[in-house]
């Protein structure tokens, strides 16, 4: 009886946290109207807008873009690109001008018809220098002076250089696609849901868009509670105050899968953690060093620790399946002789950094753990440096030292953080040999040649890169047993695909 209570009044106690975080009392789950309502829990921040090209890679802000807006080509579950707002894409013998053709009667939130003008004005606002879109590198690629309408559903794109991977890029949730005139305050979009108010920090609402040109979410309204931490998520789903928890950590998986009421959704995916060791500067300048950090973790650990057995060991490369194929040595393991050769060898025999990380994505905390214990056997130093995530975000690129995640097809990794310019390139690694050999690939349409290229460009991130990439981490949501129609996912979390989701009584 005591535990009982004790475990009521914790309940008590957070729905009047939630009440204020939401700036309103936060009661058992209430439907309304035909679909009813879908509350999900969120790790978000006060730093957040409502404008897809902010800076921001907080995981609230990507979800609700992912309601209000849509890009032209898009990632299925499964983590296949496949078409969005463009139905078609052609390019010239040389890859240097690409035509697109648009998905017709595309309706936007306001009645308005979704267009070519819209496109332009889309691409040349992510690329406007003023306002530091984080998908402006993915772009790098494009003339914004040479897009060009030829007619209403029809865009002509004339490139700086060749671009292979056209199609694959726009699938990147920086780039999607926003109206004429633009406004951040009142966004509108061509998502399957419409705004109705935001606070950073605190929440957001939406409402089923019914003219949604994939067909109308079976929901008619979505609230996105932006709760302080991952345990915050885990009590309000079981305390009531949501219907889902975005993403959960992986030692309290087991225990949520078994709890009455309450259901486990796993998938195998593309997510990974990274520790990205500052190229720029002494001494991971030395890949000695950058090699003997990678020799020092103990993979098995990282998926034990970070994820409790839910992913699996990965080797410093960014794609998980990838279909060329990588002809490399194998699976690089611990060996903390070798790691003390390297550091001798590059005379920091005692070497001493410290991690920036923050409670932002499961598992992030744990991997700076383990690295930190498993450094000690080879007399390394290792501090912590745990962060909240708007101070970790604000800086992220600044840290010599940082913990971060991917996840994507490979032409957001590959300009977004591989190549010099990208802005998730958090070791800021800048390797002539690789830059050299992505112009070759995307300056080819063959399949066989760029297995080739590719295959050579993994070699030498896998040798002398500027990143950790122990594991593949599996994505795990919990949710109430009255909802139904989350989908398994490969690349992006299964909150991101909420059209098919409904709520039962």
């Amino acid at each position: 009886m005591a535990q009982r209570s004790s475990r009521c009044f914790r309940i008590k106690v957070l729905a009047v946290i939630l009440a204020l975080v939401v700036g309103a009392c936060a009661p058992p789950i209430t439907r309304v109207g035909a679909g009813g309502t879908l509350k999900i829990g969120i790790h978000g921040n006060s730093s957040e807008r409502l404008d897809p090209y902010s800076s921001t890679s907080a995981e609230a802000q990507s979800v609700r873009v992912a309601q209000l807006f849509d890009g032209l080509t898009r990632l299925s579950p499964s983590g296949k690109v496949t078409w969005s707002l463009a139905v078609a894409m052609r390019p010239n013998a040389t890859l240097d001008e690409w035509t697109v053709k648009l998905r017709p009667n595309v309706r936007l939130h306001d009645g308005r018809t979704f267009g070519a003008e819209d496109v332009i004005y889309s691409v040349r606002r992510i690329l406007d220098p003023r306002l530091a879109s984080a998908g402006a590198a993915l772009l790098s690629f494009v003339d914004p002076d040479r897009i060009t309408k030829v007619d209403d559903l029809t865009v002509r794109f004339r490139l700086k250089r060749p671009f292979s991977l056209f199609e694959q890029v726009w699938s990147n949730y920086y780039l999607v696609m926003v109206p004429r005139g633009f406004d951040p305050r009142h966004p509108i979009g061509t998502g399957p849901f419409r705004y109705v108010t935001a606070e950073p920090g605190r929440g957001s609402i939406f409402t089923r868009f019914a003219r949604y040109w994939g067909g109308p979410a079976k929901i008619a309204r979505l609230e996105i509670l932006d709760l302080p931490s991952r345990q915050a998520e885990i009590n309000a789903l079981q305390g009531g105050q949501i219907d889902i928890a975005a993403q959960i950590p992986s030692q309290q998986a087991d225990s949520l899968a078994n709890t009455p009421g309450l259901r486990l959704l796993e998938s195998r995916s593309n997510n990974h953690l990274v520790l990205g060791m500052r190229t720029d500067l002494a001494p991971f300048d030395d890949v000695r060093v950058r090699n003997a950090v990678r020799l020092l973790v103990d993979r098995r650990q990282v998926v034990r620790n970070a994820f409790s057995g839910h992913g699996a060991v990965a080797d410093d490369l960014d794609i998980r399946d990838n279909a060329c194929g990588f002809p490399g040595p194998e699976q690089r393991t611990q060996n903390i002789a070798q790691a003390r050769r390297l550091l001798a060898e590059a005379r920091v025999p005692h070497l001493e950094f410290s991690i920036a990380t923050a409670d932002d994505q499961p598992g992030m905390l744990e991997l700076a753990q383990v690295v930190q214990q498993n450094a000690l056997r080879a007399g390394v130093t290792v501090k912590i440096n745990k962060l909240d995530t708007a101070g970790f975000l604000a800086r992220w690129k600044e840290w010599p030292v940082a913990t971060g995640y991917d996840s994507g097809p490979y032409a957001s990794i590959l300009q977004n953080s591989l190549l010099p310019d990208g802005t998730e390139n958090v070791s800021r690694w800048n390797d002539k040999e690789f830059v050299a050999l992505a112009d070759e690939l995307l300056s080819t349409g063959d399949p066989a040649q760029q297995c080739a290229i590719r295959q050579r460009m993994d070699r030498i991130q896998h040798d002398r890169g500027g990143t950790l990439i122990p594991a593949w981490n599996d994505l795990l949501t919990a949710y109430r047993k009255q909802v139904t129609g989350l989908p398994v996912t490969r690349s992006l979390p299964p909150v991101y695909y909420l059209t098919g989701v409904s709520v039962g009584q």
